[in-house]
């Protein structure tokens, strides 16, 4: 058993707003014990599991390493050309969304795709995605299917119809975008720690990309889609929307990657 868990800050539990998820010391404590329940309940059944962590909210630089759990890899830090899912390939047996959120528009708490400041929306292949999605796809090109999701309510209702097989955990019910109902402390730690111990038991949904496939990303202003129509391959079909083809999942993340690179300079220009 060889677990990799992509973790997002904004759908773990205790969080409200970005300055949370902002490098406080006391969050990141948090968000570590979170992480923690889980990955002790996954070697409560399964003591010689392999767990890879790769922690995936803005720089990569949220997980208190020296708190984590034994024999828990940790990959941190950017730039990553694979971000989110820098390291997995097909030697994984089960993929864990760990802390994720709503696509942009969709109703969840502090929801957005990859970039809340530039993208306002994905689709691929004429369908819109959020992060867990992409990710899933780019999982699923390895063989790794989706096993676990934990995140807000709203989460939970936009990917359960796409990963029926995985198993979900609502962390908080969303009120508004900034707002949501926050479980006990407790309560939440213990059912992580099931969840964990549960996982061998749920080899989740594998997703497979169509491929050759479309990718369209809408961005909140028409700098960035200048900007971003300059790598080869993209084509400018609307002063904030560019579309790129791809072969396959990799490729597709690579122009995603870019695409927040570039938007990352943008905001330089005033």
């Amino acid at each position: 058993m060889k677990v990799f868990i992509s973790f997002d800050y904004e759908g773990i539990g205790g969080v409200t707003s970005w300055v949370e998820a902002s490098g406080l010391p006391e969050q990141d404590r948090l968000a570590t014990e979170e992480i923690n329940a889980f990955c002790r309940g996954i070697r409560r059944s399964v003591p010689d599991a392999e767990i890879v962590l790769c922690d995936s909210h803005a720089l990569g630089r949220n997980i208190l390493w020296d708190r984590l759990e034994e024999d828990v890899t940790l990959i941190k830090g950017y730039p990553r050309n694979f971000y989110m899912m820098e390291g997995i390939d097909s030697t994984f047996t089960h993929l864990v969304l760990f802390g994720y959120h709503s696509p942009a528009g969709g109703g969840g708490m502090m929801e957005h795709t990859y970039s809340g400041s530039s993208v306002y929306g994905i689709s691929v292949n004429g369908e819109p995605v959020d992060e867990g999605i992409i990710n899933a796809y780019l999982a699923g090109e390895f063989k790794v299917p989706v096993s676990f999701v934990y995140g807000d309510d709203v989460t939970r209702d936009f990917l359960s119809p796409k990963v029926p097989e995985a198993r979900f955990l609502v962390s908080k019910r969303a009120i508004s975008k900034f707002a949501g109902v926050m479980l006990p402390r407790r309560e939440l730690l213990n059912k992580l720690e099931r969840e964990g111990e549960m996982l061998k038991e749920n080899r989740g949904t594998l997703l497979s990309l169509k491929v050759p496939g479309r990718m369209e990303i809408e961005f909140r202003d028409a700098l960035q889609g200048y900007m971003c129509s300059v790598i080869p391959g993209a084509e400018l079909v609307h002063p904030r929307k560019i579309k790129v083809q791809f072969q396959n999942a990799q490729e597709m993340y690579r122009y995603l990657m870019s695409v927040v690179y570039i938007c990352s300079g943008a905001k330089e220009i005033r």
